[in-house]
């Protein structure tokens, strides 16, 4: 067990989300205080205070510019409201606000090109923004609450090696890319995000009703277990290995 190497007082409530800067130098918080704190990792000591969401900040991610010159750091946070916001962390300004989600957003990702924004919620729903204009270009309705999200490429073993997927409808080349999701149907699925169109799925387990008796659930379980789904929790792209890592509800 390694000891403990620094302990700084960050947030007045519970800290709901921390993401590292993808170069590990920073790390960002965020909590029921409704603030969103960056902290300098090496120093220990917080760079970046934002305040401005009138309710639980539940998420936080980094996020960059599709202009490979522009050199900014991003930061995108979301409240229970359903509000998103993106900092700029060098001149230390909210530079967007969106008002698209109607509930809790729960995650967030950006295509492989950097060029589009995905947010994902409990209201069922994916929106895109294009990051070069921070507007809304159109939203995904995924009929399931969305719990992770990752952009994948039409190119990774994701859509081509596991013969448990089955394709729907047609590929096209766009730069918003594909996008997998995950949530609480327990089950994984790719979009095509310009068409809006769900291109492969995982096949979808029977479930048990929740307002059947227990003994009906009983005798439902002993005929299979196999086909009692937990929700997909989270989701992890291992983008040089092309695979997948998910956990579920029961933590598995």
């Amino acid at each position: 067990c390694q000891p403990v190497l620094r302990t700084a007082k960050a947030h007045n409530a519970v800290v709901n989300d921390m993401v590292f800067e993808r170069r590990n130098e920073l790390l960002a918080t965020c909590s029921a205080d409704k603030i969103v704190m960056v902290w300098d990792i090496k120093r220990g000591y917080c760079t970046h205070k934002f305040t401005g969401h009138g309710d639980v900040i539940v998420h936080v991610n980094f996020i960059q510019s599709p202009n490979p010159d522009d050199t900014s750091i991003y930061l995108l946070s979301a409240s229970e409201d359903g509000q998103v916001k993106i900092w700029n962390l060098m001149t230390k300004k909210c530079i967007s606000t969106f008002n698209n989600h109607v509930s809790p957003v729960s995650c967030s990702t950006q295509s492989l090109d950097n060029r589009y924004l995905f947010t994902g919620g409990r209201d069922q729903v994916v929106n895109v923004y294009d990051c070069r204009l921070w507007s809304l270009c159109h939203s995904l309705a995924l009929f399931e609450t969305v719990e992770a999200i990752v952009a994948v490429s039409e190119n990774e073993a994701i859509l081509h090696s596991n013969k448990k997927y089955k394709k729907k409808g047609k590929q096209n080349t766009t730069t918003a890319g594909y996008l997998a999701t995950v949530g609480d149907l327990g089950v994984l699925r790719v979009w095509d995000v310009s068409n809006s169109e769900c291109i492969r799925s995982q096949k979808e387990h029977k479930r048990k009703d929740d307002s059947d008796s227990e003994d009906e659930k009983d005798e439902f379980q002993k005929k299979d277990l196999s086909i009692i789904t937990k929700a997909y929790t989270n989701l992890i792209w291992g983008s040089s290995s092309g695979k997948i890592v998910i956990t579920t509800a029961d933590h598995d």
